[in-house]
């Protein structure tokens, strides 16, 4: 993910010891620095975005196959908080143009399908879109624009192929 700057990348990156994490690289030095580590028992920290002001990072937090969850934290650094607590599938997160919500693909309502929720801890709330399968959401700066992975089935109109 890179910050809004266009000088730094997040990324997941392997640790000696323990879960793969998340990794802050400076373009300009090369310089990198930890942003998070997960704990014992933890699978890896995965999908990184970086908020619109670059203050926030979201992420997913996987705790087994097929088990994650949201999570935000300061770019800065600190603890990371847990902003979804299904432990099912969480594919793509995108951050809205406000900073205060995400966009994420889960299969928490079953199917995959796009869910919207406030960092500040609402419960999520399926976007009202109609197709099968989404995820893997980008909201588009403005947020007038959304790009999805959907399925798309063989008798679709020809404008959804």
């Amino acid at each position: 993910a890179w910050t809004p700057d266009g000088d730094h990348l997040v990324f997941s990156a392997p640790r000696d010891e323990g879960p793969p994490g998340l990794d802050l690289l400076a373009l300009g030095t090369g310089e990198r620095r930890v942003l998070t580590t997960p704990g014992d028992g933890e699978l890896l920290d995965a999908q990184p975005e970086v908020s619109p002001d670059g203050r926030l990072l979201a992420f997913t937090r996987w705790h087994a196959f097929g088990v994650g969850n949201v999570f935000v934290m300061p770019m800065s650094g600190g603890e990371p908080r847990q902003v979804t607590f299904d432990n099912l599938k969480i594919h793509g997160v995108s951050w809205e143009p406000d900073g205060e919500h995400l966009v994420f693909g889960s299969n928490r309502g079953g199917s995959f399908a796009l869910w919207r929720v406030s960092i500040a801890g609402d419960a999520p709330r399926r976007v009202p879109i109609n197709g099968r399968a989404m995820d893997d959401p980008h909201v588009g700066r403005d947020g007038r624009r959304l790009a999805v992975a959907a399925e798309v089935l063989p008798d679709a109109p020809a404008q959804l192929r």
